[in-house]
């Protein structure tokens, strides 16, 4: 079982150890990547504890990692780097802010016989978005 408490971190810590002090690793040269901000700085903590070396191992979020190569390679893609990231909040700001000066957001809802209720209206653009992004439109 992979739940809470079962050494996972652990175990990555131990073998990133390994790779460092026994086969000679390089330590900025690891990257450990884990799916929550916590884990990550829990490993990053462990490991500076254990290696006691200038040099960090990268602990990463999949997300903070990826966000990183964009930021440092985007252009080669031709990706503006200055791009921002909304949590789902700030989407609905936003998306409630463009409803009060376009009203085709509700002409939208209403056709799809949806009740023009702002908030279900504002969830369903932000739905079509989220759709579209999948679909990479």
């Amino acid at each position: 079982n992979a739940g809470p408490g079962a050494g996972k971190t652990r175990v990555i810590v131990e073998r990133i150890k390994f790779l460092i002090q026994r086969k000679r690793v390089c330590a900025d040269h690891v990257l450990a990547l884990t799916f929550t901000n916590k884990a990550a700085t829990e490993m990053a903590d462990r490991l500076h504890t254990i290696l006691r070396s200038d040099k960090k191992v990268h602990c990463h979020t999949f997300h903070a990692f990826c966000l990183w190569i964009l930021r440092k390679y985007g252009t080669h893609i031709g990706l503006n780097v200055s791009f921002t990231i909304l949590a789902q909040s700030a989407q609905l700001t936003i998306l409630k802010q463009i409803q009060k000066t376009h009203v085709t957001v509700l002409e939208y809802c209403q056709k799809h016989a949806l009740e023009a209720d702002k908030i279900a209206a504002t969830k369903l653009v932000q739905d079509m978005i989220c759709r579209a992004k999948r679909e990479g439109q």
